[in-house]
């Protein structure tokens, strides 16, 4: 009786080793399969990261993509900004010849519209009005009688206000790096003043050119722009007489 017993307990505990080792074996059998997976998952991620690198021949890396390059839309909204030009010791021509003391002040209100955009640069529509032209050393004279029975004329200076407007304007700028760049425009229009400039056969009624050229810089307040200024004034041939102005300036503007 005790011999059967225990020959039983020897068949149960070998039957329990048999049922661990099988356990092991199942839980070795998981462990290797989970690792090909890792495996397997690991090497189809790396392939296709490579397979992206080279892009979609397989064989040439794709080239990197050039913001520059890609197209922009064109923002058809208006802008706003203002501009002042100075110059001093300009040339005018007058009864006396050729003299070098005048000065010219002019200030501008723009609305600017774009037109055209291409890789390096854009052109835009700059219509200005011009509330304030000021225009020195304009002649006037006064007849003198000479003790001798001479008579002369004797010149004296005066300034003169004016404001007009330029419809006919356009910009381009050249773009340097994402906040400098090159701004060349040009433009006509006309101008009206309280007195005959620069000379008293001259007329009230001026026309308006100008050429312009310099450097724009980007901040986070706007764009600010500063350089080179020739403003052209003449009657166009109206008036009985038509000296014509030409006056190089300095100018800065900004826009927000």
């Amino acid at each position: 009786m005790a011999l059967s017993v225990w020959t039983g307990s020897v068949k149960r505990g070998s039957g329990l080793l048999h049922l661990i080792g099988s356990s092991n074996a199942v839980v070795r059998h998981v462990k290797s399969s989970v690792a090909c997976m890792v495996v397997t998952v690991a090497i189809m991620s790396a392939r296709s990261g490579a397979q992206a690198a080279r892009g979609p021949t397989g064989d040439v890396p794709a080239p990197p993509v050039d913001s520059s390059s890609v197209a922009r839309p064109v923002d058809r909204h208006w802008s706003y900004g203002a501009w002042f030009a100075g110059g001093t010791h300009e040339p005018i021509k007058t009864r006396e010849g050729h003299m070098e003391d005048r000065a010219l002040y002019v200030v501008g209100v723009s609305a600017t519209r774009l037109i055209g955009r291409w890789r390096f640069g854009e052109v835009s529509f700059t219509p200005t009005l011009v509330p304030a032209v000021i225009a020195t050393a304009n002649r006037e004279y006064e007849t003198v009688f000479y003790n001798g029975g001479g008579i002369g004329l004797l010149p004296y200076k005066k300034t003169a206000f004016g404001a007009g407007l330029i419809p006919i304007a356009a910009e381009a700028t050249l773009h340097l790096s994402d906040r400098t760049g090159i701004v060349i425009g040009a433009g006509g229009g006309a101008a009206y003043f309280d007195r005959r400039i620069p000379d008293p056969a001259e007329t009230r009624f001026n026309f308006l050119a100008d050429g312009h050229t310099g450097m724009y810089l980007h901040s986070g307040f706007g764009t600010a722009t500063f350089g080179f200024r020739l403003q052209h004034i003449s009657n166009g041939g109206t008036g009985r007489v038509n000296p014509g102005m030409d006056t190089r300036m300095l100018y800065i503007g900004f826009r927000p």
